[in-house]
């Protein structure tokens, strides 16, 4: 009688684990890491007329946000992390109601490949900035 009942909860065991649900996976996990970016930056100061142009690099990363399952946060340099909608299809751009005065827009090439253009206009004093960055996964 003991052997039968125990060979009951063992069966009953098994199927339970065996039907027990699995997360499933989070798309972002693929693009997430540590990344080398490059930032070729376009800045205009329209009281001024000066415009100058550069190009910088920075070791930053791609990293899942904990409120939004669709977005992520992305630090391409030291004072800049920004939020994103990441798409499945990999094409990330400005979160709904973040609200006005610049433009963020991109796509991840591959999982380990990001490029994206973020600008930004100051009403005071005026400037005008455009970034276009790529970030390679290291």
């Amino acid at each position: 009688m003991k052997t039968i009942r125990f060979i009951q909860l063992l069966l009953g065991l098994i199927l339970m684990l065996s039907t027990q649900c699995t997360k499933e996976k989070d798309y972002r996990d693929s693009y997430v890491g540590d990344y080398n970016f490059i930032i070729t930056g376009h800045y205009y100061n329209l009281a001024d007329s000066l415009f100058y142009d550069t190009t910088f690099y920075f070791s930053g990363y791609i990293a899942k946000t904990d409120n939004n399952p669709s977005c992520i946060t992305i630090c391409y340099k030291n004072t800049s992390c920004m939020v994103a909608n990441l798409s499945q299809d990999g094409s990330i751009d400005k979160p709904q109601g973040t609200g006005h005065g610049y433009g963020f827009n991109g796509k991840f090439e591959r999982t380990d490949k990001v490029s994206f253009t973020y600008y930004n206009w100051y009403p005071i004093p005026n400037v005008t900035t455009t970034e276009s960055v790529t970030g390679d996964r290291k």
